[in-house]
């Protein structure tokens, strides 16, 4: 097994030296699940993270770490990534990557085993060969403009990478692809306290996932939770008011979570967790005051 490295990307860009390991492990894992390899039909590059209106904040803070793209706003549309059904139109914002050099920093730090999921290895192996026609063609016409960018060579390596409870990629792609849920029964005492993880996966890499998918209920949560495979889209999840306290939050509390969005309904679901955990839920005024409360954060307007 090898982790997530660096000294390639530092070497060669040491101006983002003062960009912590761990806010790149973070920037890694939110890239494989928001965002995309993008070829525009004439032959060009972009690179493109998506986020509806309230994590206009994360956006914000790459752009910032970074000091290159631009953050676009498109026309409002459905936002069911979140809430299922909900029916209010939210604005979807993109920070997206056009220019050669900027893009060229993104390349030394996805490549050379960075990334995780093998869809993301097979689309950013697809938008580098391309990268480099584009590449060739731009040190050929203006060699005064862009002879500074590097060369460098495409290494997927075959050796599969992974993470450690001290690596904070699980924490980027849970705040693109997942969700800390809870539901409470409306015919008994009964709740369901869920962390979710999900992902695309295309036939031949349905081995590769699962075994990725292994590895985080192995190494992040003690052999704890399960999967589900439905179609082309596996889950990982995670229940029960134990493994939520000493698993999921330990981990979590550690890698605080960049989008709003997503840290209210953590710090909402931790609160309730503790109240289960005292029986709370037990009492019907108490449980009808946490009922409440998660409504309130599910549907909290900015």
């Amino acid at each position: 097994m090898s982790l997530i490295n660096f000294s390639i990307f530092r070497q060669n860009f040491p101006e983002y030296d003062h960009i912590t390991d761990e806010w790149l492990q973070w920037f890694i894992g939110f890239s494989e699940g928001d965002g995309s390899f993008i070829i525009t039909s004439r032959g060009r590059c972009e690179f493109v993270i998506s986020q509806y209106e309230p994590n206009i904040q994360v956006l914000e803070e790459i752009h910032k770490t970074f000091n290159f793209g631009t953050i676009n706003v498109q026309s409002p549309r459905l936002d069911r990534s979140v809430h299922k059904g909900k029916s209010a139109k939210e604005a979807v914002y993109k920070w997206i990557v056009r220019d050669l050099k900027s893009q060229q920093v993104l390349i030394f730090l996805f490549n050379n085993g960075n990334l995780i999921l093998p869809i993301k290895k097979a689309k950013f192996k697809k938008w580098c060969e391309t990268y480099i026609i584009c590449f060739n063609r731009a040190i050929k016409n203006r060699p005064k403009q862009f002879g500074s960018l590097k060369e460098f060579i495409i290494n997927i390596p075959d050796e599969q990478t992974l993470f450690n409870k001290e690596d904070a990629w699980l924490a980027g792609f849970t705040d693109a692809d997942g969700c800390f849920s809870l539901t409470f029964n409306k015919k008994d005492n009964g709740y369901q306290i869920r962390y979710i993880i999900g992902t695309e996966v295309l036939q031949k890499d349905k081995d590769t996932i699962s075994f990725i998918f292994d590895h985080i209920k192995s190494e992040i949560f003690d052999n704890n939770g399960f999967f589900n495979k439905k179609n082309n889209f596996y889950e990982y999840t995670l229940t029960g008011t134990k493994n939520h306290d000493k698993l999921v939050y330990s981990y979590f509390d550690k890698f605080i979570s960049k989008c709003p969005s997503k840290l209210r309904m953590y710090l909402c679901q931790k609160i309730l967790c503790e109240k289960i955990i005292r029986k709370d839920h037990m009492e019907e005024k108490k449980r009808k005051e946490m009922i409440l409360l998660w409504k309130s954060c599910s549907t909290f307007k900015h």
